[in-house]
């Protein structure tokens, strides 16, 4: 069988496109955004290393979904700390699958248009360390901004400024 993505040299351009649909995976944006895999450098390499496990699984030829959503599992779990109970994984590997079958058999045009309809398109490990965003310190009131409570009739509490 032949695969002209391969001898082409675009072959290498493939993790992009993995990194590209777990930018647009929000369990894995949500784990990177709080901090979950460690400070934002280790963070990086942990991307880097995501990426890299699940394009060599692909392009491995020994990849279905399944086994591909048992790596990210895992990988999510280990790495990033985080237990996914959305079966989030075995979406993004499907549609791996399917965008590595576009790729590896020369349909650049499915594929682009796969691409193109994502709403993120930068690759997740591509861009600059991901910042742990601090939490705004507390603000202080003053006596003229001093929220009240009032209770309602229907059991709920009505918060207004003074």
């Amino acid at each position: 069988m032949d695969y002209p993505i391969q001898e082409s040299g675009l072959y290498n351009h493939f993790p992009n496109i993995v990194g590209i649909i777990f930018n647009n995976w929000t369990a894995i944006k949500l784990a990177v955004e709080h901090g979950m895999a460690g400070p934002p450098a280790i963070t990086q390499q942990k991307l880097i290393a995501t990426v890299e496990a699940a394009s060599q699984l692909l392009s491995s030829g020994k990849a279905d979904w399944c086994n591909l959503s048992d790596l990210l599992t895992d990988i999510m779990d280990s790495e990033f700390s985080t237990v996914l109970e959305d079966d989030s994984s075995d979406e993004v590997a499907s549609h791996l699958c399917e965008l590595y079958q576009m790729f590896s058999s020369g349909d650049v045009q499915s594929l682009m248009l796969a691409l193109e309809s994502l709403p993120c398109k930068t690759p997740i490990h591509l861009g600059p360390p991901p910042v742990q965003r601090p939490s705004p310190p507390p603000q202080e009131s003053s006596p003229e901004e001093e929220e009240r409570e009032t209770p309602q009739e229907d059991g709920w509490t009505l918060v207004k400024r003074k």
